[in-house]
């Protein structure tokens, strides 16, 4: 999509993009996947809140809490393998 194309939040919001893409001030740009700098204390943090959630949650939490986890992992290494890539 050209970058002086305007598209309304819904259309936005009923059409798949792939790769993702975001929705700013009515044009469609690259999703930020953050700067690698911030993949190690995000991994810092989700370890330090991964190892105390057991004291906390259900088992149906837990179980919540490990997808979001591994999630938020994934999408680490991908940002990470897309800045190889650009390097």
């Amino acid at each position: 999509m050209g970058a002086g194309i305007l598209i309304s939040m819904e259309e936005y919001l009923d059409t798949a993009y792939s790769p993702d893409r975001e929705y700013v001030d009515g044009r469609i740009v690259e999703r930020n996947l953050g700067e690698r700098d911030h993949s190690r204390p995000q991994r810092k943090l989700i370890g330090f809140f991964f190892e105390r959630e057991s004291r906390y949650l259900d088992a149906e939490q837990h179980k919540v809490a490990h997808r979001a986890a591994a999630v938020i992992g994934e999408l680490t290494k991908a940002a990470e393998a897309k800045e190889k890539r650009h390097d």
